[in-house]
């Protein structure tokens, strides 16, 4: 038996909603990580900073690449990294030219690329932990219910 106050309830529906949204979150990143499952390398590749406000800077990176003979580009946004100002961004740049780099694609869309593969770890922590705070809370609302004079 659950505890039946509104607000009790309205929170542990809040809680349970916001644990949903950070699961399809997840869920979808999990998606787009695993569509791309193929390299390919670069057979051009052009690096620009990006402004976002005065004291925030990201790079950005346009490539192309073949795949059985037909050409194809992509650009990715660093967005995880960002700089204070242009010449920290610029300085990276210079850094990541000397890098070398590989393309992800999905193989039946080749168009669908990145030059970064990442797996939504932090997302699906989140998720986690929201789950669990709703079974908890969930547990305390039937705890109380059930010992209440």
């Amino acid at each position: 038996m659950m505890h039946k106050n509104f607000l009790w309830q309205s929170f542990l529906l809040l809680v349970a909603g916001c644990a949903l949204v950070y699961t399809a979150i997840a869920a979808s990143r999990t998606y787009c990580y695993m569509r791309l499952n193929e390299t390919a390398p670069p057979l051009a590749m052009d690096w620009n900073t990006k402004e976002l406000s005065s004291d925030r800077y990201i790079l950005e990176t346009s490539y192309q690449f073949n795949i059985k003979g037909q050409l194809f580009s992509g650009k990715t946004s660093w967005s995880d990294t960002a700089y204070l100002n242009p010449w920290a961004a610029e300085k990276a740049i210079e850094e990541n030219r000397k890098k070398t780099w590989t393309i992800w694609y999905d193989p039946a869309a080749p168009s669908y690329s990145s030059l970064q593969k990442k797996l939504p770890i932090k997302q699906w922590a989140s998720a986690a932990l929201l789950w669990i705070l709703s079974l908890y809370f969930f547990g305390v609302g039937c705890y109380v219910s059930k010992y209440k004079p």
